[in-house]
């Protein structure tokens, strides 16, 4: 795509954001003769000029709306999905259903029942890095009076003094520590043993862990480039766990086509699916939705002979699930129209390609989690048919599916780039300036508002081919030169040793060559240090180029310009701020509890920036046009507001960046209206509750059923503030 059609389609800074942000960590000297250089007379310059100033109707600097970007889905998507629709209502199913964890009372919703978010305020606390409750003890409620983690006496100034460092986590809570022992073929409670957990006991009462970084919301999720704060849910969809080409062993099995009867292991290979790689991952973690021990075998045996949502009401008029649902015994789906009784057996057939789940004389069986087929139906709690060999790739597939239609692209911003007048408020128009002016809008770019998304990091590759934009190079004002994994940043929010991020690894034992990477046979998550091993030639592949060294993208430069990459430890995906209004707390340790104390993070520079100095993003530094204390006159004021005279133009600023964020919530998704509305559900929190009861809700929405829209985290509505009483 040439840029003149990529600005046009995309916005201004759509392109200008993503090309200054990376204009900004080549020293200034070389940025200054690039621009000279090419203004002073580039006939190249000159065709990129007029998209630029023609723009979207609203501000011409600004994003275009959502509703021009597409999801784009997985090349090969429709090798293994046989209906769409069908996998989509599939996926919602299991999105939603409490009998996919080992107690049947978490689901996957249960962590991203608020706009997509967790909103939960009893027993989510996780103590963090020194495994010691700051902000209050397990199974406590907490109050806005505890947030921010990290307090200055002026929020606003990096010197000022640090009155609060809690390195807590608000999380969220899942099942009880217990070791997986069996399931009850038709039941969907599992077998098993509690095991001690000092962590989350309150007095003698065990309580449900909390997980050690906050919820993001899933909502616009099939835009990211890859998913989970570190993005260890790769791009790449590998049909069994979130560690994409990471894992050589990981496989499928397909009927062989030369010999129909038999089933062969078969190597899955999925661009753009981060949303499937994440959500096969908590339904086997023993924080979130699992026994210790438990596998995705295990899960499909269990999940499949089912009733779909048994124990949760459906409306009629859900926007996807309402022909299933079970208006007789009023919870629950069955077949439409006949109204017969319907299992997960019979939606997955629905849903997929026979050669992946119609097999009934193989069998599959495992260890050490490689999978072997053989002859035979399967007879024992350990062998296992085709279908349920395969169920992950059914889960991940249809959960990224349904996730693809979750798109909050109505928002009043979005409404204002497509030419609506009065759709922003005065001091919202000046908010989005401000946010373009102070650079916010180089990570939080595109209609996305965030940099990590498919089209900034895939950039002009086909989608055969290795992303062009994942690694970037910078220039950090102390060291130098450095690789970094673009998108993924260390702002300072802690410490870096607290939680290394995109610098850390997967599990252990996935490489299994006699001469491994590293000691406990892990790879690394970052796309820059596996890119020096590949250089070195230590990174293991498969026949036909499926293996992990030709999925691995190249430096942009060749050979590499620098061996530091030290920006990758304790660096984290940028968040969308769509829909932010409603899905705090904020920031990966969810350490902020309005948008306003996000806000000061940034205008002071962050929290860490000297001790994290060799990680920082280089483009962590203080917010002068934020800090400003120069009074505001009848003549400059920004939005003719007579509350602004007098006071300082930096906070005035900061107050409008806030309220522009807010013209970013979609109402649909307040109101969960379709394609936002859901079954019911009752989601636990803490020990004694009372435990939060969501009703169905239809495709009109909330508020077409008497029911209140949907509030933030603590009932917050003063966004503004700096601190909340």
């Amino acid at each position: 795509m040439a840029i003149g059609d990529r600005i046009a389609k995309h916005g201004a800074t759509r392109f200008f954001s993503g090309f200054l942000r990376r204009l900004g960590k080549l020293p200034v000297l070389l940025v200054v003769i690039f621009l000279g250089s090419s203004l002073a007379g580039g006939t190249a310059w000159a065709q990129v000029v007029p998209p630029f100033i023609v723009g979207p109707p609203g501000n011409i600097f600004a994003p275009n709306t959502l509703k021009l970007v597409q999801v784009i889905e997985p090349p090969n998507l429709m090798d293994y999905v046989k209906d769409k629709n069908a996998a989509i209502a599939l996926g919602k199913a299991l999105f939603w259903d409490v009998q996919v964890s080992s107690d049947a009372q978490i689901a996957c919703a249960s962590c991203h029942f608020n706009a997509g978010a967790d909103s939960r305020a009893t027993n989510s606390l996780n103590p963090g890095f020194n495994k010691r409750f700051n902000a209050g003890p397990v199974n406590s409620t907490l109050t806005t009076a505890q947030y921010p983690f990290h307090q200055r006496a002026n929020p606003a100034i990096q010197k000022s003094v640090i009155t609060r460092n809690w390195d807590d986590v608000t999380g969220s809570q899942g099942v009880l520590l217990t070791r997986f022992d069996g399931i009850v073929p038709g039941q969907a409670v599992e077998l098993g043993t509690p095991l001690p957990d000092p962590t989350f006991t309150a007095g003698a009462t065990k309580v449900r862990a909390v997980t050690g970084r906050n919820a993001p919301t899933m909502i616009d999720a099939a835009f990211n480039f890859a998913s989970f704060w570190d993005g260890r849910a790769n791009n790449v969809f590998n049909g069994v766990n979130p560690f994409g080409p990471a894992d050589s062993n990981a496989r499928v099995f397909a009927t062989d086509p030369l010999n129909p009867l038999t089933l062969t292991p078969e190597v899955v290979r999925m661009r753009m699916a981060s949303p499937a790689s994440q959500a096969v991952g908590p339904p086997l973690s023993d924080v979130e939705m699992s026994y210790r021990g438990r596998t995705f075998p295990i899960i499909g045996k269990k999940m499949l002979v089912l009733k779909p949502l048994a124990q949760q009401a459906v409306r009629s008029d859900d926007s996807v699930l309402g022909p299933y649902a079970d208006t007789v015994s009023g919870t629950g789906l069955v077949t439409p129209i006949t109204g017969a009784p319907l299992t997960y057996a019979d939606m997955v057939a629905a849903a997929f390609k026979d050669k992946y789940w119609a097999n009934a004389t193989w069998k599959v069986t495992y260890n050490a989690g490689v999978g072997t087929p053989s002859a035979g139906a399967p007879a024992l709690p350990t062998e296992f048919a085709q279908m349920e060999a395969n169920f992950s790739l059914f889960f991940g597939l249809a959960i990224m599916l349904y996730e693809n239609t979750l798109i909050a692209n109505d928002t009043p911003f979005d409404r204002f780039q497509e030419g609506h007048v009065g759709v922003l408020s005065p001091r919202q128009e000046f908010g989005l300036e401000a946010f373009i002016v102070t650079g916010c809008d180089g990570c939080h770019a595109g209609p996305e508002f965030t940099a990590h998304n498919q089209i900034e990091l895939q950039g002009l590759q086909p989608l055969s081919q290795n992303p062009r934009n994942t690694i970037a190079i910078a220039v950090q004002n102390r060291f130098g030169f450095v690789y970094e994994d673009e998108t993924l940043y260390n702002v300072g929010v802690r410490p870096t040793r607290e939680d290394l991020g995109r610098g850390g690894a997967t599990p252990p034992g996935l490489d299994t060559r006699p001469r491994p990477l590293n000691r406990n046979r892990s790879f690394p998550l970052a796309y820059s240090t596996l890119s020096f091993a590949k250089l070195a030639g230590k990174l293991p592949d498969l026949p036909g180029g499926l293996g992990l060294a030709t999925f691995t993208p190249d430096f942009p430069d060749n050979p590499p310009f620098t061996r530091r990459n030290d920006t990758v430890k304790g660096a984290f995906k940028i968040p969308t701020l769509r829909n932010a209004q409603l899905t705090g707390p904020f920031f990966h340790n969810g350490s902020a509890a309005t948008l306003m104390q996000v806000v000061d993070f940034y205008t002071r520079g962050g929290n860490f920036p000297s001790l994290n100095a060799r990680n920082l993003n280089p483009l962590i530094l203080s917010i002068s046009l934020l800090q400003e204390t120069t009074p505001i006159t009848p003549a400059s004021n920004p939005y003719d507001d007579p509350a602004n005279i007098g006071r300082p133009i930096g906070e005035v600023r900061q107050e409008a960046i806030v309220d522009f964020i807010l013209s970013l919530t979609d109402s649909r998704v307040r109101d969960e209206a379709g394609p936002f509305d859901h079954p019911a559900l009752t989601i636990p929190q803490g020990s004694a509750g009372p435990a939060i009861v969501l009703p169905a809700v239809g495709a009109a929405g909330r508020a077409a059923q008497s029911l209140p829209l949907l509030q933030g985290f603590l009932g917050i509505t003063d966004y503004a503030q700096h601190i909340v009483p």
